[in-house]
């Protein structure tokens, strides 16, 4: 963020706030206006031209590699098997990803846009150049006057006549060219964050869109590798030049070296270390006179396999209690099976847990162990990894467990006071304890209005949907015609060019009100805010931008009770948003309207969710790890034929493999 810091330097926008005149303007300063910018540009354009080439570069390596194993098939398949065909053609998909994701890149446009950037930095400087030799002018004529003057001691010659009409054109010279370097500045100074956005985030967005995808692509890729032989798994022995007698055993792995060799088990019960070159997974097709030795995993799938219709699924070993846990960590319960000791070590996605107590009973090992908090704050799928006390030995390696992101409120209005759930029962907090707790609990504690509360960011669920939930917790005595609203706010412009106030792994800190309103004070009902789209209120309205949008029939001042749970949706189209509000599931109103223009400069990005604790509702609280509801998602009519392509695409590219396939199986 140093980078991000250094452009909204005050010293950067001194020409926003001189109150000198045109005449005035410092050469120096505002070479040191443009000449970053200028620096930037060039250095962004250069920095995507050899992501670019590189890119292309890696590009045109895998299409060589697809080539050359596709001469490779054709001349000999007889050391290929089935399992690391599999593995080939996952890995060849990857490819192919990285290609089309390659193709699409927008690294032209990028830069293209600095190659604009760069113009209006040339062209400011021709100004100062052509401002520079005004002002020279204008100094030479104003002390050939002066000198002139002295030497004629007060009489006007005819040569002192001509060098004034000259000093006045210079002037009207340095005059305008100051006016037209003063406009020019102040429109370069304004355009700044649009080019910081158009060239280095551009860059970025398309960068790091591309690993992204690939990325997730091979995730896919990647599990499968990883599965291959999975401690547990059977296995056949090959390739072996010493202990030839081994060879085409069928052997159970249990268990990897440091040095990445695996234990298995011989058919006789004695233990071997070995390559992992020399195993091939043992698939269910080629169990053939080995069925007897599956024990009860032979059943198993073939239950599953009856009841499934497809592949036989394999069963979970590794299971938390429970399994999804809060991005801040929690206490959960471990039970692993086959495990051959008690439970020694605990990682759940690359972090280690405190073991609080063994729980282990008979052949299930257990024990209840504190999950630290998640490097990813967005939440996802987590790898566990449970180890035995001979861990070098013993070792079950799942994708047993998720991580959901915690809401907390970000800023509110005065009369609301924000606390949280965990807190409130919750042992008193330890001396040196830095742990703060999210807050999660709005409540006006006075007044009707004014009890306006903004949630966090909230992290996108499909696509372009938004979800929270929430659930009023009190109610007041006394009736109001006036109740709570609920929607979405996105921050003003200036917002998302400033580095926020609140520290990455302390979400609970509030935000300054002024990223969302303009004069930094969060107004008496939520539908004021600039870039708000809400619903609520009596009579029930939906707002847009502080505009009435349309009337609904949901009505929160008869319909709503203490312990109601209130989900909240939000749709986002290229051109429309779609808000829904739900009641224990049950769509309570849909409201679409369009998507204001001025809202996309810089970027509309993601929302926080807005909640007005106002009127007949005193107390309110977020739901946490509340799952979206499934809703279909609109699809424009424009994203429809992309997906129909993409879709056509996607069939070819099947059908080819699925030709490449049969072939090769002829040939084995």
């Amino acid at each position: 963020m140093s980078l991000l810091k250094d452009f909204m330097d005050p010293t950067h926008h001194r020409f926003r706030r001189r109150s000198r005149s045109p005449e005035h303007l410092d050469y120096e300063n505002a070479e040191a206006t443009v000449e970053p910018q200028r620096q930037l540009a060039a250095l962004v354009r250069d920095t995507t031209a050899k992501i670019a080439n590189h890119m292309g570069e890696i590009a045109q390596a895998h299409a060589t590699l697809m080539q050359g194993l596709q001469r490779y098939f054709g001349l000999d398949v007889s050391g290929v098997d089935t399992s690391a065909m599999a593995l080939m053609q996952e890995c060849a998909s990857v490819t192919e990803s990285f290609e089309q994701c390659l193709r699409k890149a927008g690294f032209a446009e990028v830069m293209s846009s600095c190659d604009e950037v760069l113009k209006e930095c040339a062209s400011v400087a021709a100004l100062l150049q052509e401002r520079d030799d005004a002002l020279s002018d204008r100094q030479h004529y104003e002390e050939k006057v002066a000198t002139l003057q002295s030497v004629s001691k007060g009489v006007v010659t005819d040569q002192i006549a001509r060098n004034r009409e000259k000093l006045e054109r210079a002037k009207e010279v340095h005059q305008l060219r100051e006016q037209k370097l003063t406009t020019a500045l102040q429109l370069f100074i304004y355009r700044r964050p649009v080019h910081f956005r158009q060239t280095l985030l551009a860059l970025f967005r398309q960068h790091i869109g591309i690993m992204s995808v690939v990325g997730t692509k091979a995730q896919g890729a990647m599990k499968a590798v990883a599965a291959e032989l999975q401690v547990g798994e059977k296995a056949r022995i090959v390739g072996l030049q010493k202990a030839v007698d081994l060879n085409e055993l069928v052997v159970i792995v249990e268990g990897e070296e440091s040095t990445g060799r695996l234990y298995v088990k011989l058919p006789d019960g004695r233990q071997k270390s070995v390559r992992i070159e020399n195993l091939c997974p043992h698939t269910s097709e080629a169990l053939g006179d080995h069925a007897e030795d599956a024990g009860d995993t032979g059943p198993q799938h073939k239950e599953a396999s009856e009841v499934e219709g497809t592949e036989p699924a394999v069963p979970l070993r590794l299971k938390l209690e429970p399994a999804r846990i809060p991005c801040s960590g929690a206490e959960v319960v471990v039970k692993a099976q086959d495990l051959a000791a008690a439970i020694s070590e605990v990682w759940v996605d690359g972090n280690s847990c405190e073991i609080l107590e063994d729980l282990s009973s008979g052949a299930c090992s257990a024990a209840r162990v504190r999950v630290p908090a998640s490097r990813n704050r967005a939440g996802g799928a987590a790898l566990v990894e449970v180890r035995s006390t001979s861990w070098a030995r013993h070792l079950i390696r799942e994708e047993a467990a998720s991580y959901f992101p915690l809401l907390t409120f970000a800023t509110c209005s005065p009369n609301i006071a924000l606390a949280s759930q965990s807190q409130a029962s919750a042992p008193p907090a330890k001396p040196g304890d830095d742990e703060k707790p999210y807050l999660d609990i709005a409540t006006r504690e006075r007044g009707l209005i004014s009890a306006v509360a903004l949630t966090s960011e909230l992290p996108p669920i499909k696509g372009h949907r938004y979800f929270f939930q929430v659930k009023l917790e009190a109610m007041a005595e006394k009736r109001s015609n006036r109740t709570l609203s609920l929607g979405f706010v996105w921050p003003l412009p200036h917002a998302l060019l400033l580095e926020g106030d609140e520290a990455p792994l302390v979400p609970q800190m509030k935000r300054r009100a002024s990223h969302w309103t303009s004069d930094g004070h969060m107004p008496e009902l939520a539908h004021q805010l600039p870039r708000s789209f809400v619903v609520g209120g009596d009579p029930p309205k939906a707002y847009m931008g502080g505009r009435e949008l349309a009337k609904i029939t949901w009505r929160p001042l008869l319909e709503c009770t203490v312990g109601a749970v209130l989900g909240v949706v939000l749709d986002m189209g290229p051109s429309s948003l779609t808000l829904t509000i739900l009641e224990e599931g049950e769509e309570k109103c849909k409201v679409t309207g369009p998507l204001i223009e001025e809202w996309r400069w810089p970027s509309l990005g993601a929302p926080n969710g807005v909640v007005d604790v106002c009127g007949t509702v005193t107390s309110i609280s977020l739901c946490q790890g509340a799952r979206p509801p499934e809703l279909p998602l609109p699809l424009p009519a424009a994203d429809k034929d992309a997906d129909m392509d993409l879709e056509g695409d996607a069939q070819d590219a099947k059908h080819a493999r699925r030709h490449f396939c049969t072939a090769l199986s002829s040939e084995l």
